[in-house]
C-alpha cells in the first residue's frame, strides 16, 4: 500500500458504512473488478427524476448556496471553497498553472 493510499483508507474508515461501501465499489471498479448493478429504491428513483427535472429547467445552486453547503464539510473547511462548478478541480488547476 502506498503512503497516499494508507491515510486515504484510514479517512474512509471514519465515514458512514453506506459511504464506505460506495467508495469500496468505486475502488474495486477502478481496479478492474466488475461490480453488480445497484437497484434504486422507489424513493431514490423519484429523487433522481426530480434532479433530472431540475437540470432540464436549469435550476442549479448559486455560489453562495454551495459555499454554505460545503462549509459544513470538514474537508472543504480546510481547503476553502473554490468554484461552484468544480470545487475539486480548481485547486489542482491553479497549482498546475503556478498561480498562488
Amino acid at each position: 500500500m502506498t503512503k497516499l493510499l494508507e491515510p486515504a483508507v484510514d479517512s474512509v474508515r471514519a465515514l458512514r458504512p453506506e459511504v464506505q461501501d460506495e467508495l469500496a465499489r468505486l475502488l474495486l471498479q477502478v481496479a478492474g473488478e466488475e461490480q453488480p448493478v445497484i437497484l434504486l429504491t422507489p424513493e431514490e428513483r423519484a429523487d433522481l427524476a426530480e434532479a433530472d427535472a431540475e437540470i432540464a429547467r436549469g435550476d442549479f445552486a448559486t455560489d453562495e448556496q454551495m459555499r454554505a453547503i460545503l462549509a459544513k464539510r470538514p474537508c472543504h473547511r480546510q481547503r476553502g471553497y473554490r468554484s461552484a462548478h468544480a470545487p475539486h478541480i480548481a485547486p489542482v488547476a491553479r497549482a498546475a498553472s503556478g498561480a498562488p
